[in-house]
């Protein structure tokens, strides 16, 4: 029987000048179902890109222009279709921010995948 698992990962963006990206990285095998975005508050009412990439760099997830200070939800793709991208191995999880942060920056990935 399948089961919907949940993974939290939390990446804090640590202030130094010009920094806004910043990654992460978990094991995961089995097919995605959904993730959940808590972004703080950030400068300038900025937005974030989030990105799930697979072992090799690419991409298998990706969403943009997220508000700050919300917790936002995906489970469907571009097309509306439900989300069904294989994760396999290591993935890398990545956040940039549209400016740079004048504070260190504290955010929750959380991601539903089937096994």
């Amino acid at each position: 029987m399948n089961r919907i698992q949940k993974v939290s990962v939390p990446l804090t963006l640590l202030y130094e000048t010009d920094a806004s990206v910043i990654t992460g990285t978990v094991k995961l095998n089995g097919i995605l179902k959904g993730t959940t975005l808590v972004v703080p508050n950030l400068d300038s009412s900025n937005t974030i890109t989030a990105s799930i990439l697979d072992a090799e760099g690419g991409v298998v997830w990706t969403k943009s222009s997220i508000a700050d200070s919300a917790t936002t939800s995906s489970y469907v793709d571009s097309n509306n279709y439900y989300l069904s991208q294989p994760l396999h191995g290591t993935l890398t999880l990545r956040i940039v921010t549209s400016a740079t942060q004048t504070a260190d920056r504290s955010f929750t990935f959380h991601i539903y995948y089937e096994t």
